[in-house]
């Protein structure tokens, strides 16, 4: 069933089309396609249910001008105009180039002034039409042979086609009142011109267009299957990128580990290592707080004793050294600093030389 449901989503759509002619002096007209022929067609408005089909400005022939020139291969449409500068009237700016088709080393390109195809846009959003193409009624025909013509009639004027003996063709344009040569030719007027070899489909947009999305009764499943792809090759993407980022910083932690406590053989022997790193990180810690402590205790000490001054300090890791001289009775005051020692969780040891006093403090608790 899902099969059947895309392979009739890849079928090629109906060569079904609105035509609308454009007329600045009337109501438009519109034309309705269908599979190489136009079927119906009237003054403006179309019967209802129009919108359901395709639109596309069928651009009068006496609007446009034709010319086939020399072209150097990959030419860009910007320099189109650049082809022309000696053959138009107007300004390039003032003048849309389209490419319609390209013969040889030749291209086939359509001007079209540009205020007035801005005329047909502002009409064409007035009756609520959305413009899917822009073709010339010339692109209708199908190629001539060289020396073949083929002439019909439009509104006021009366259009031919001509190949020359080299296949170039020449597109042409007169009021009915100037076309009465066109009988000597021998091509014989028509009602309505002929379609093209193939579906308009494939015909070039004079003005490139961005084809509306219209709306479905049902999900674009081919637009849902890309994203939902899109999606997935990120997320496995995302996954690659972040197992490679936790296998990187998880080698970066052992080798860090492995600097810090040594290469471990077994599970037990890290564990151990580790706890033994965490004890000596909290016993450091405590460390700093007793220095902290007694470093605000001796300056507390000699604030009270202004007769005092500080000889000596040191410290080994484990127990304070400080001298201290002065003139007062303060020496004979060991309780204080015992009283003191024990305020920072320490033991004091007091050495009396004269007039010095060297105190000595065990952070770990144990008298010297």
């Amino acid at each position: 069933m899902i099969k059947r449901f895309f392979r009739a989503r890849q079928r090629p759509r109906p060569d079904t089309w609105l035509l609308l002619r454009p007329d600045e002096a009337r109501s438009w007209q519109w034309l309705h396609w269908h599979n190489g022929a136009v079927i119906e067609q009237a003054d403006w408005p179309p019967p209802a249910g129009w919108q359901a089909l395709r639109c596309a400005l069928l651009i009068p022939a006496d609007a446009v001008s034709y010319f086939e020139i020399s072209a150097p291969p990959g030419i860009r449409p910007a320099e189109w105009p650049l082809l022309l500068e000696d053959r138009l009237l107007q300004a390039p700016e003032a003048v849309l180039i389209g490419c319609v088709g390209r013969r040889d080393t030749r291209l086939q390109l359509v001007a079209l002034e540009r205020a007035r195809l801005a005329r047909w846009q502002q009409q064409a959003d007035t009756l609520g039409i959305t413009l899917e193409r822009y073709w010339s009624e010339f692109q209708l025909c199908p190629p001539q042979q060289p020396g073949q013509t083929l002439a019909w009639s439009v509104a006021d004027y009366v259009c031919q086609v001509q190949a020359d003996e080299q296949g170039a063709q020449h597109w042409l344009a007169l009021p009915r009142v100037l076309a009465a040569g066109l009988a000597a030719t021998g091509a014989a007027p028509r009602a309505v011109a002929p379609g093209p070899d193939g579906p308009l489909d494939k015909l070039p947009s004079l003005v490139p267009v961005t084809r509306p999305r219209r709306a479905t009764g049902g999900h674009d499943w081919r637009t849902a299957r890309r994203l939902a792809g899109t999606c997935l090759g990120l997320a496995l993407l995302w996954a690659v990128l972040m197992a490679g980022t936790t296998w990187q910083q998880g080698s970066q932690a052992r080798a860090a580990l492995a600097q810090q406590f040594g290469a471990s053989s077994t599970l037990q022997q890290a564990q151990s290592r580790l706890r033994r790193a965490q004890r000596e990180e909290q016993h450091w810690q405590v460390r700093q707080q007793q220095v902290a402590a007694w470093s605000q205790t001796l300056n507390g000490w000699l604030s009270e004793h202004p007769d005092w001054a500080l000889q000596a300090l040191g410290f080994d890791g484990r127990h304070w050294y400080v001298t201290l001289s002065g003139h007062d009775d303060a020496l004979a005051d060991t309780a204080r600093w015992q009283t003191l020692g024990r305020e920072i969780g320490g033991s004091v040891t007091l050495t009396r030389e004269g007039e010095s006093l060297t105190v000595r403090v065990d952070l770990e608790g144990s008298e010297a």
